[in-house]
Parts: C-alpha cells; structure tokens; sequence
C-alpha cells in the first residue's frame, strides 16, 4: 500500500499521471491469478483503511467468481 512519501509507481508508460495506491492479488490454489488495483492521481491522497477493506472484498469477490 501507498504511504505518503513512499516513491510512486507508475502502473505504465500512458498513465504518467496515475499510480498504484493498493494492489491486491487474487489467488486460486496459492497461485496468482490476477489483481486488483486502485489507482491514485498524481497529487491524490494516500488510501485510507476503508479504501483497503472495499479492495480487500472486491478481491474476495472476484476469487470466488474465479474459483466457479
């Protein structure tokens, strides 16, 4: 997770201005088999705990919609 004044990381070359505030993997027997990603503007504010739980549950979510 993004914590004021960690460096920034740009997700790729056409998003300049977007970086990576949380990434969660979704896993499918231990192996990963994507992600979920919040993304956060140049001058936005670092997440705060219920932007980790809501991309926490999405995450859940989205490995059980795998999993079946």
């Amino acid at each position: 997770m993004y914590k004021i004044g960690d460096e920034r990381k740009p997700l790729c070359k056409d998003l300049e201005k977007a970086y990576a505030g949380i990434v969660n993997p979704i896993l499918l027997d231990g192996d990963v088999v994507g992600g979920v990603i919040m993304l956060i503007p140049d001058m936005g504010n670092a997440p705060g705990e219920t932007d980790v739980k809501v991309l926490a549950t999405a995450t859940q979510i989205l490995s059980k919609q795998i999993e079946t």
